[in-house]
């Protein structure tokens, strides 16, 4: 049986911990971010769209826990090193891709291809 739980990466953002994952609510605040749910995964975006994933997600997880601490894309920028740490950035897509149920190692594949559920 697969396992459906959530994925999760800890993140530090000024002292305290936040576990990213990509649920429902982070999805449709990128959405909303990225003007639709193709535009989420724009290569072309690529640096632009890490700190949205982390800013959506951390804020998802600060108001579950009850934190008042909310962050933009261009706040997360600031405390992202300016060389991408690549694994982190890989851990990121495949978190945000598993959410929109896509494999990681498949290609993705144009809008309308494929089935619809």
């Amino acid at each position: 049986m697969e396992d459906i739980r959530l994925k999760e990466l800890p993140f530090d953002i000024n002292g305290k911990t936040y576990m990213l994952r990509c649920n429902f609510n982070v999805l449709a605040d990128l959405q909303e971010e990225f003007g639709g749910i193709p535009n989420i995964l724009d290569e072309e975006k690529s640096m632009r769209n890490i700190s949205a994933y982390i800013a959506a997600m951390a804020n998802d997880y600060a108001d579950e826990m009850g934190w008042p601490e909310r962050y933009t894309a261009r706040q997360i920028g600031r405390v992202l090193p300016a060389k991408p740490d690549m694994e982190l950035m890989q851990d990121l897509i495949k978190i945000v891709i598993n959410a929109l149920y896509l494999k990681p190692d498949e290609e993705t594949q144009e809008a309308g291809d494929g089935e619809k559920n």
